[in-house]
């Protein structure tokens, strides 16, 4: 925040700032936390003062204020030789690169702070008149750390100096945080696979990746660079908070950072994962990174990292009989840092480009030839069934059933059945169709012209191992270039002024080839595509005195998505005859052929959700104050985010139809059928599609203010006091082109209606303050030291944007929903669409979205205790108990799914109609509405977790950083975004095992020297032989993981509800396999084909009353186990050494260095089963989460 000089420049007595620091902080001390937003929001403005008040208080300290949450602090107690404290000693701290010095003096009881240190190597000198000067030989600061220095001075000349040998600081003793520093010489030494640095994430015991398939690993529009993806302590990955050089580095729509900068513009990071200060929002892990800044002295670097497949082993799932597929890989750039006026001005700069040209191993699941002319008599098991329930016809369990021709009755006069489908008398073979009649020539189902048309773009199986599932094996190459840049530049002003600025830049363009060749598409987010990222800022910093230190920091963020599908714009659809796709008025939303999904065959068809294009602008103001007084750190401070959001996406302007085998299984024991039958016949059992006009521009505001104290009680107790608010404004759309829905009421309300705010009726939360406490303890000196600690965190989640309320029909956007009723199919696909219209609220269909009203903010409550002790010098080790508990996150969920589980829901009003929303909860107001996507704040999560660390700073020519952690995650809330409730009216029925929950992990990175070459205890020649012996280093990541959880769930919704996740009922032990070859198993045991045993699991038995439509299964979230993961990455240097400050480095690197198949989730779909000698899907395992073994080279000079 920026204020007039008159107000500026106000000279203010230290004591009327701190009566007025503590004024504040006793208020928002006292302030009730319990006040409830559910009220009339005309009516509830207690919470507007008192958010007034905080910003008063913040705006009036604004002169003197700092959170720089990227700096540390030295604190420490100067005594003479007998013990006693020596106030009015001069502290100088100073920065061994820079040599900018910071002073302070102790006070009445002998302490000093010195707080806003960027990290470095410093050293510190104190001095007073009859002592001698003592100095502390340099050591390092971490960001974001608080290292205590207690020195003593002897009596003697003030100019005879004693220099105190330094240890590193390892232990935390004055902060109740919990986290991980990595440091320099880790980030640039440990091998990386793509060199991306939220991978050193992993090592800090409780973080992980996150669950399989987590859209912040990667691989998806907005993000394809890498991963991204960090969950701490059982949080997702949208809990996080990314920072960089102190500044907002948050993208919006997936929680992911917006700059991801180069390894070599790094100085060091810190991931904090529990109870940090109240100056720092949000509840997950805190990613903290801090770019390099010049010096003094220039430095820099230049290097070229390079892959290749002919140095790669091949994938586990690649035919053996072919070569490895190709891939390159080249990541070069370099660094460059120095003085523009000596210990005055100093910059940093560095680039790199990355350039990916990689061969996918794409396995997919192909119809075998015969079966794609209609003929299905493979299927026939020679076993039998009655379709009746007290004796009648049998028939073969692999039946292919009629489903237009007219039902049968049993022998009881009231259950009916299918017949079998049949041509020319053969069984289980599709008829043509007549003319243009769409039937059979005996008035049944036949095959649909267009569907065959769409059939014969699948390619023909190639995998002569696998007859029916995963027998097709494709190598598309995908493409990905990247550049990136940052530029820094700092300036002391004057010896109480600094600033620095920073620039960042950032693009990808990528091409993700489609799994299937040619037009038949089939790929996940399978396009063109291009991210932009820029980031800018500048921070001032005033001294006003050793005490009193004012910061200000004013950012921006930028970040762009454009992505389109492969065919955009080409009428596919349209060509191969399915009506009324192809729109030329937007070629590159309805270009190319719908999604056709089906339960056991692999997708055909154009991607959903492209195109996309995305445009977010985020500006920050922070301003804040530390004033230190005795023996408390006092600190305030504000942040305000001003977000933008420009948004173009929908699901698929093409459309998705989805087939499985309801159509032509039996009605009442489900046996039978076939989802390509059913397609080859034309009918899908649900269908959607939607567009968009243009897109939508979303605006909020973020705003944070809180007070924190730091109060050493004794010398060895520290508390960390604090209190938070923040405050999120919900959002609006710049045009007010949104609406939402009023559940009470059943209908739609919008901005200009009577009443109706610009946000669509959503109230501020104003209820959001947040204490923290915590203590560190050191009841036997500096070398052990006990901390503890509770706080309390709100968050506003990213919710990828699929519940914004500009969703809704209001002329902006369509949607079409579709349920195929399984006893009366109505669509076709060679009939296409029902003609589409952009509907307004005088007459609303489709799809919509809502929030509810007054959704109270989630929050996070986080504790831990734990006891941190040194065992050497450069050795600590750390146990600690650590628990979190989610409290009203945020979900999306349909609530207007039906309620039970009905034949008669979605039913057409009469003979020929569409299907309707007959059965919907809010059918009777609004009847063309189908699912209300909802954002609700009611879920909760809890995690409890046993986390040891052991670390070792580098010395001796080695070093490590070993984690393990046990830990246990129950809610309802995971990162898996498309795991939606089975059943929305009863979420307590979701509740289970959060994914990933993984029960174990270890990690563990470690460097060594080898003891070679000059100085060394081997090979000690200082002649030219020391080239070959000496700079030899080995480094290693070793990561272990226990299974991931997973749900089962089912391929198709038997409970005709639409139900986003359908799952079945549990009958058996899932890792019992007994009679495991009879559902296609190889064998009755445990086998990447066969995860687990289908046959312990069933479908729902039919609802009461009802003919077609089951009952809910009961199956659990997150019952299931994929297979543990163990990696090994290892890294062997060779350093050249050139001259004093000048090495080359010879790198080989070696990923999965013992390649490992680590194999990835199984097919969780538990009805997609085989028969005996034909393997199904379910259970199955067909791709890695890691690649195989892969070697990377690399030369590096650094100077």
């Amino acid at each position: 925040m920026w204020f007039p000089r008159s107000l500026s420049s106000v000279s203010t007595p230290v004591q009327n700032v701190f009566a007025l620091d503590t004024i504040c902080a006793y208020a928002v001390s006292m302030l009730p936390h319990n006040r409830s937003p559910r009220r009339n929001p005309m009516r509830s403005r207690r919470g507007v003062p008192v958010v007034v008040f905080i910003l008063g208080c913040v705006l009036l300290l604004a002169p003197f204020v700092p959170a720089q949450v990227e700096s540390a602090k030295l604190v420490g107690t100067i005594h003479d030789v007998s013990g006693a404290v020596l106030p009015g000693c001069r502290v100088v701290v100073t920065n061994t690169a820079t040599n900018v010095s910071r002073t302070a003096d102790t006070d009445s009881g002998g302490d000093y702070v010195v707080t806003e240190l960027r990290p470095g190597t410093y050293v510190v000198s104190v001095s007073h008149e009859g002592f001698k000067r003592a100095e502390q030989a340099p050591f390092p600061l971490d960001v974001n750390q608080v290292v205590r220095v207690d020195l003593t001075l002897a009596v003697g000349d003030v100019n005879e100096k004693i220099e105190v040998m330094a240890a590193e600081p390892l232990v935390e003793s004055q902060t109740s945080s919990i986290g991980q520093v990595v440091e320099e010489q880790r980030v640039h030494e440990l091998p990386l696979n793509g060199r991306n640095f939220v991978e050193l994430a992993y090592l800090t015991p409780g973080v992980n990746q996150g669950p399989e398939g987590a859209v912040q690993q990667g691989g998806i529009p907005e993000n394809q660079r890498g991963t991204g993806s960090i969950q701490a302590n059982g949080l997702t990955a949208t809990n996080n908070n990314f920072l960089l050089n102190g500044f907002d580095n948050n993208e919006q729509q997936i929680g992911i950072e917006v700059i991801q900068p180069p390894i070599d513009a790094i100085q060091e990071f810190k991931v904090q994962t529990n109870n940090f200060g109240a100056d720092m929002g949000k509840g997950g892990a805190v990613v903290n990174v801090v770019l390099k800044s010049g010096t003094n002295q220039m430095h820099g670097s230049a290097y070229e990292f390079v892959r290749n497949s002919v140095l790669d082993a091949k994938n586990y799932f690649d035919d053996p009989t072919l070569p490895i597929a190709p891939f390159k890989q080249n990541q070069f750039g370099g660094s460059i840092g120095g003085a523009i006026i000596k210990n005055k001005t100093f910059f940093f700069g560095d680039y790199q480009g990355t350039r990916i040209r990689r061969s996918e191993t794409d396995i997919s699941t192909v119809p075998v030839l015969a079966e794609r002319g209609g003929d299905f008599k493979d299927r026939l098991t020679g076993m039998t069934f009655s379709p009746c329930p007290s004796g009648g016809p049998q028939y073969d369990t692999g039946t292919i059933f009629d489903p237009i021709a007219p039902n049968q009755v049993c022998p009881d006069g009231v259950t009916t059945y299918r017949v079998p489908i049949a041509s020319n008398g053969q069984v289980n073979v599709i008829p043509p169709c007549v003319g243009t009649s769409g039937l059979s020539s005996t008035g049944g189902a036949c095959l649909d012209p267009v569907a065959l048309n769409i059939v014969q773009l699948f390619p023909a199986p190639n995998r002569a191992r696998f007859t029916t599932s995963s027998n097709y094996l494709f190598n598309p190459v995908y493409r990905n270039n990247q550049n990136s840049f940052d530029i820094r530049v700092d300036h002391q002003l004057t010896s109480k002024d600094s600033m620095f600025v920073t620039f960042s830049f950032g693009n990808v363009d990528a091409h993700v080839p489609d799994p299937f060749p040619g037009k038949a598409g089939g790929g996940v987010f399978s396009g063109d595509v291009k991210n932009l990222a820029r980031a800018a800022g500048i921070t001032d910093v005033h001294t006003y005195s050793s005490n009193q230190i004012n910061e200000i920091k004013i950012g921006y963020t930028r970040y762009v998505v454009q992505a389109l599908p492969n065919f955009a714009g080409q009428p596919l659809a349209q060509q191969l005859g399915i009506p009324g796709i192809f729109d030329p008025t937007r070629p590159a939303a309805t270009g190319g052929l719908p999604h056709i999904g089906f339960s056991t065959l692999s997708a055909l068809g154009t991607t959903d959700w492209f195109p996309e294009f995305l445009r977010e602008n985020n500006y920050q103001y922070q301003d804040a104050f530390t004033y230190v007084r005795g023996h408390h750190s006092f600190k305030f401070g504000a942040d305000v985010r001003r977000r933008l959001h420009g948004f173009f996406q929908t699901q698929n302007g093409r459309g998705d139809m989805t087939f499985d085998q309801q159509f032509t299984s039996d009605l009442n024991t489900g046996n039978g059928g076939a989802d390509l039958a059913s397609f080859l016949m034309g009918y899908p059992i649900s269908a959607y599609r939607d567009g968009q006009k243009g897109s939508f521009g979303m605006r909020w505001i973020e705003f944070s203010a809180y007070a924190m104290d730091d109060w050493r009680v004794s010398p060895k107790l520290t508390l960390n006091l604090g209190i938070r608010h923040d405050l999120f404004t919900p959002m609006v759309e710049q045009h007010n082109r949104l609406a939402n829905f009023n559940f009470p009421t059943g209908t739609f309300v919008a901005p200009g209606m009577p009443g109706v705010s610009r946000s669509g009726n959503v109230v501020t939360d104003y209820n959001n303050f947040a204490p923290r406490l915590g203590f560190a303890w050191t009841p036997w000196g500096e070398t052990t030291v006990f901390r503890g600690g509770h706080g309390i965190f709100y968050d506003q989640q990213a919710n990828q944007n699929d519940a914004e309320l500009a969703y809704n029909p209001t002329g902006l956007f369509f949607s079409q929903t579709i349920y195929n009723p399984p006893s009366a199919p109505s669509m076709r696909i060679s009939h296409g669409y029902p003609t589409s219209s952009f509907p307004t609220l005088a007459k609303p269909s489709g799809r919509a979205s809502a929030a509810r009203f007054n959704n109270r903010t989630s929050y996070i409550e986080e504790w831990n205790l734990n006891i941190e002790r040194a065992l050497a010098k450069d050795m600590v080790l750390q146990v600690a108990y650590v628990g979190t508990h989610g409290v009203k996150l945020a979900h999306l969920a349909n609530l207007n799914q039906p309620v039970q589980p009905l034949d008669s829901n979605f039913q057409p009003p009469c003979n020929g109609c569409p299907p309707s929303n007959i059965g919907r909860p809010y059918f009777s107001t609004v009847p063309e509405i189908a699912s209300i996507r909802t954002e609700a704040h009611d879920y909760s999560s809890i995690s409890h977790g046993l986390q040891l660390k052991f670390e070792k700073r580098f010395s001796a020519d080695w070093s490590m950083l070993s984690a393990y952690t046990w830990q246990h995650t129950i809610g309802q809330s995971e990162e898996n975004e498309w795991l939606e409730p089975q059943n929305t009216h009863n979420l307590a029925a979701e509740r289970g095992n959060n994914g990933p929950d993984y029960r174990h992990q270890f990690t563990s990175a470690w460097s060594y020297q080898l003891p070679i070459g000059p100085g060394k205890h081997l090979l000690a020649s200082s002649g030219p032989a020391r080239w070959i012996s000496e700079g030899w280093q080995l480094n290693g990541i070793v990561s272990m993981y226990s299974g991931q959880a997973f749900t089962p769930v089912l391929s198709f919704d038997p409970t005709n509800t639409g139900s986003g996740a359908p799952r079945p009922d549990v009958i058996g032990n899932a890792y019992n396999f007994a009679n495991a070859t009879s559902v296609g198993c190889p064998s009755d045991s445990q086998s990447i084909q066969c995860w687990y045993n289908p046959l312990a699991f069933a479908i729902p038995a039919l609802a009461p009353g009802q003919t077609t439509a089951h009952q809910f299964g009961n199956a659990r979230r997150g019952i299931l186990r994929g297979p543990a993961q163990y990696n090994v990455d290892f890294s062997i240097f060779k350093n050249f050494k050139i001259t004093e400050r000048t090495n080359l480095q010879f790198r080989a690197e070696a990923f999965n260095l013992f390649n490992t198949p680590e194999f990835g989730l199984p097919y969780a779909a538990v009805d997609t089963t085989g028969s005996p000698g034909s393997p199904g899907l379910a259970g199955s395992i067909t791709s890695t989460v890691h690649a195989p073994r892969q070697l990377q080279l690399a030369l590096k000079l650094t100077f």
